[in-house]
């Protein structure tokens, strides 16, 4: 199996970045010359990552006139984490009981990676690490459609902390947040997990709109 990724997910990546990162503005039109000219690549890829992209709810394909790029406001950011928040409540419920000591220990090495790289005082990758983290835990949940979503709003988000970062302390109460989840999904408490999976996208959620508002005086104050 190639360790390559297909080219469309290579543009994928790059676009969302761009669109997230204000490189590419709300309200942009991309075409698939322009885009495909720029990249280097074929046609057929910049479909594809288009396709993608508008499931993610980042751009609007125009029959025969590209894409529309959308605004990536608080709004969209906190129905993503609504959504989140249910489908890893679900994920983390039905991982109860069922996780393996040696998925445990791996679940116990990212999240140790991310304390060691909080007191070194890098984040960059903390996210993926993040991500890592709680994919151990719901590849157990058995559902492959609610890890799917899990896996696809995971890609915004991350784009999302590349741009923004994490609030003060944040990084450390993760920490704390997955050692409890961590336990709960070992003691097979279903309620406890889904419980705790909950608080934690909650919390998720205020600190990096509190950071998008804090970078964009234009972004409303509430949600």
């Amino acid at each position: 199996m190639s360790l390559i990724a297909p080219a469309y997910e290579v543009l994928r990546e790059r676009l969302r970045d761009e669109i997230i990162g204000g490189v590419i503005a709300p309200g942009s039109r991309l075409t698939i010359d322009e885009v495909a000219s720029r990249f280097g690549t074929s046609h057929m890829p910049v479909r594809e990552a288009f396709q993608w992209l508008q499931g993610e709810g980042l751009v609007r394909i125009l029959p025969h006139r590209g894409v529309r790029v959308l605004s990536v406001d608080v709004k969209y950011v906190a129905n993503i984490f609504d959504i989140r928040s249910a489908i890893e409540e679900l994920l983390a419920r039905l991982s109860a009981g069922r996780l393996g000591e040696a998925s445990a220990a791996r679940a116990r090495t990212f999240n140790r990676r991310i304390a060691d790289r909080a007191a070194a005082g890098d984040l960059r990758y903390n996210f993926e690490l993040d991500q890592d983290f709680h994919a151990t835990i719901y590849a157990h949940a058995d559902n492959e459609e609610a890890f799917a979503i899990f896996s696809k709003y995971s890609n915004i988000i991350l784009a999302l902390r590349r741009r923004y970062g994490f609030g003060p302390g944040r990084v450390e109460e993760t920490v704390r947040e997955h050692e409890r989840l961590l336990a709960a999904v070992l003691a097979g408490d279903a309620e406890a997990a889904g419980s705790i999976a909950r608080a934690h996208k909650a919390v998720a959620k205020e600190d990096l709109i509190a950071l998008m508002q804090g970078d964009d005086a234009s972004l409303p104050e509430t949600v």
